[in-house]
């Protein structure tokens, strides 16, 4: 195993220093791809390596590649150019997605906007984390977006403008849809098309025949009146019903389907302070870039891209103020209290899920010469992180430390179906892997690809004083004895649990078994813990975790959790979790 220990350099130093800076001719390319994160793409294994802290770049690469099973001590062969690109080009989005404002940009709902072509992305929401289904998301979309592939990202104030438009677009259509109850905005020329009430021109594009395009229509009708010269909401003119039929329209029948409803806090107009409204009053409410806005931005308006504020639900001028605003302030406080009502049920909802996940991780095991302790905190209120503890019937002990993508709800569900697929199997008997294999033959089709879950599995034997390790795609266990000062890492290979099923995963997974020592301290953790990140945007890190094992081992396995969690709530002051944090420590006493 590995030393855990501090050290100056790596065997391997001088490889990287040849690779990246030889001493004659240019660097070799395979070691080049470096992220806009100051991250490195190992040409081996594909993994993006950071810098360590103390560390220069070369040492941190070295130190990697004494782990890297694929370099396998200098013995392996690199990946061809165009797969370490491609892996380059994962990390290299990833990283844009996290630190740049302009790949960041979404809306209330967490849609996200392409920078490229400004285009609002239903199927993109951004997370409080960019984990690897986001970035996936992000690639299918710019695999067909023309503009990304012509080089064009745009500045800033334009997405956010797109947004602010999008946003409008969408107020638009609710009070068009409010309109069509009106035979003045039903009519259709001959061939099905929406004939304008405001310029009297037949749209195409907007069909209202058959009663199924109705679902689409306030948004299409939105969109035209956004640039319709003859649209102006503050002296809004329509022609009536005679000149509708005159100009070719026939009124047609209005099936009643509602568009997507926006909050009366959405459809609210925000102006710049001062600035006077529609009704002649003024506005005392700063502008936010989340609201939709009654004012385009001056650039937007200059070139034309948007139009005029949300136009009042009237045919002439607009109401007087007191007249207008009776009726939102009325259905406010309706909706306030509906959303008091729900907002407090859910709490009540979220509080009971999470009592019924701590009471389903259980107790810690007695077992004769072993002490054990856990530590597990939530992101969210609920986690999708998980530790189990299952008696075998011949006296040896199962366990196993788990964690599910994602986080919430989904992330949460999934952990109680892979914590008692594991239980369920584990009393049946088998190695680990074998248990690991019958687990992801269980969850597979029903996860199919979109989740997937990391696990580190365990099988104690008190009797041959052995564990048995196996490994889907988790954290490798660190191991300790203060009386002796060996350490290392175990981490034998293993696909995580959900991505493939059958062969391709039984094959994928190795088993290590290992003699155990009185004083021996094994820390098993997910790495909520490593990725831990404080106001600078500093990573808790891998060296730090180290660290607190070798200082702490020899207090017992529940102070040395408690040190680390203390630890860690420290390093990241006020900077919320990012991810779940869950730790399972014992001791061989």
């Amino acid at each position: 195993m590995a030393a855990l220990g501090h050290r100056a350099s790596s065997q391997w130093s001088a490889l990287v220093a040849q690779k990246l800076h030889p001493t004659q001719g240019q660097p070799d390319a395979l070691w080049s791809f470096r992220t806009r994160k100051d991250q490195w793409v190992c040409p081996y294994c594909l993994a993006t390596v950071s810098k360590r802290p103390g560390r220069t770049i070369e040492d941190s690469l070295a130190l990697h590649l004494e782990g890297c099973q694929k370099f396998a001590g200098g013995r392996g062969q690199p990946k061809p150019y165009p797969e370490v690109g491609e892996a380059f080009a994962v990390a290299e989005l990833a990283a844009a997605l996290q630190t740049e404002a302009v790949w960041q940009v979404c809306d209330p709902e967490g849609v996200w906007f392409c920078p490229s072509c400004l285009g609002r992305q239903p199927a993109i929401r951004m997370r409080a984390t960019v984990d690897s289904f986001l970035v996936e998301a992000v690639r299918r979309h710019l695999a067909v977006c023309a503009p990304y592939h012509q080089g064009l990202v745009r500045p800033l104030a334009e997405i956010q403008a797109a947004r602010v438009q999008a946003a409008h677009i969408a107020g638009l259509a609710q009070w068009v849809h409010q309109q069509l109850a009106f035979e003045t905005w039903r009519h259709a020329n001959a061939d099905g098309a929406w004939l304008c009430p405001c310029c009297a021109q037949p749209q195409a594009q907007i069909r209202l025949v058959p009663a199924e395009a109705w679902a689409v229509v306030p948004t299409a009708i939105a969109h035209h009146l956004a640039a319709c010269p003859a649209y102006n909401p503050r002296q809004l003119r329509l022609h009536d019903e005679a000149m509708m039929r005159g100009f070719g329209g026939l009124p047609q029948p209005y099936p009643g389907v509602t568009p997507t409803r926006l909050s009366l806090s959405q459809a609210r107009v925000a102006l710049p302070v001062g600035q006077k409204t529609p009704l002649g009053q003024k506005s005392t409410q700063a502008p936010s870039i989340t609201q939709i806005t009654a004012v385009a931005l001056p650039s937007l308006r200059d070139r034309g891209t948007m139009n005029s504020p949300l136009p009042f639900p009237a045919e002439t001028a607009a109401p007087s103020a007191e007249s207008s605003l009776d009726w939102m302030d009325g259905a406010d406080r309706d909706q306030a209290a509906e959303v008091a009502a729900t907002a407090a049920h859910r709490r009540e909802d979220v509080a009971g899920a999470r009592e019924l996940q701590q009471s389903i991780l259980g107790p810690l095991p007695v077992v004769p010469g072993f002490t054990f302790a856990v530590r597990c905190e939530a992101s969210n209120d609920i986690t999708g992180d998980f530790y189990t503890f299952v008696p075998l019937p011949n006296g040896d002990l199962a366990f196993a430390l788990g964690d599910v993508s994602g986080h919430g709800v989904r992330a949460g569900l999934v952990m109680s179906m892979a914590k008692k697929t594991f239980e369920i199997y584990a009393v049946q008997g088998g190695g680990p892997a074998d248990i690991l294999a019958k687990v992801n033959d269980a969850l597979a089709d029903d996860l199919a690809g979109k989740l997937f879950v990391s696990m580190m599995v365990g099988v104690l034997s008190p009797a041959r004083q052995a564990i048995t390790w196996a490994r889907a795609g988790h954290t490798p266990v660190l191991h300790f004895n203060p009386r002796t000062r060996v350490s290392g890492e175990v981490g034998p290979r293993g696909m995580v649990v959900g991505m493939r099923g059958g062969e391709i995963f039984r094959q994928s997974l190795e088993e290590q078994a290992q003699k155990i020592a009185p004083g021996d301290v094994f820390l098993l953790y997910t790495d909520g813990i490593v990725e831990a990140v404080n106001l600078q945007g500093e990573e808790f890190g891998h060296e730090r975790l180290v660290e607190v094992v070798r200082r702490h081992a020899g207090d017992g396995p529940e102070s040395m959790c408690e040190h680390l969690m203390d630890l860690m709530r420290h390093f990241r002051g006020p900077k919320p979790m990012a991810d779940d944090t869950t730790l399972l420590a014992f001791a061989v006493t």
